[in-house]
């Protein structure tokens, strides 16, 4: 007999489905949203730093970072990461905390278009260094659900500028700029940037 399940009951399935599989491709993009909305904004507050989503922009549009934090005004777009790099370029990731070296990609999907089309390549557009404040990557350690045992990596996007497009940033960050922000607490670094 077919049974007909609620919108809730769609949820928890593929919720069940995916952390049994462990595809950490599909169970990336189920968790993403919500680290990005509730799991990053918890630790934001956790640590001294309430926050809000970003507001609307005179378009209607989000604008071109996740948080703003209440007070101080900091600017955070959240990206999480899941995945690692086969194989490390350029110096390796020496953390205890990590199978292998972190892969912090930052290709962006924002419509190549409109107000984006003249910072479009290659069909993405890269954020501007000066879009917001700082990047803050939720980095899983062990399993991909298991939100407790995520490091906190926060990297100011001048530290990510493209070379070869200056003022934008890259699309990926180094293993040296992972390297040197993984030894910067990164509450600290978010402390620093509110003037006293």
């Amino acid at each position: 007999m077919k049974t007909k399940m609620t919108n809730e009951e769609h949820i928890q399935n593929t919720q069940d489905i995916l952390f049994r599989e462990q595809d950490t491709r599909e169970l990336g993009k189920w968790l993403a949203p919500i680290v990005e909305r509730s799991v990053a904004p918890e630790w934001l507050s956790n640590n001294g730093f309430e926050n809000e989503p970003a507001p609307l922009d005179s378009e209607g549009q989000q604008e071109k970072y996740d948080i703003i934090t209440t007070p101080g005004g900091i600017r955070i777009q959240v990206k999480y990461r899941g995945g690692k790099s086969k194989a490390a370029k350029g110096v390796w990731v020496k953390d205890p905390r990590f199978s292998g070296k972190p892969k912090l990609h930052l290709e962006n999907t924002r419509r190549a278009s409109g107000k984006n089309a003249e910072n479009a390549k290659n069909g993405q557009v890269p954020s501007k260094i000066t879009d917001f404040d700082y990047y803050l990557f939720a980095i899983p350690t062990g399993r991909l659900e298991d939100f407790e045992k995520y490091v906190y990596l926060v990297i100011p996007p001048s530290e990510i500028e493209d070379d070869k497009n200056p003022g934008f940033v890259a699309n990926e960050v180094s293993a040296v700029t992972i390297e040197k922000w993984l030894k910067i607490d990164p509450v600290e670094t978010l402390r620093n940037h509110i003037p006293n």
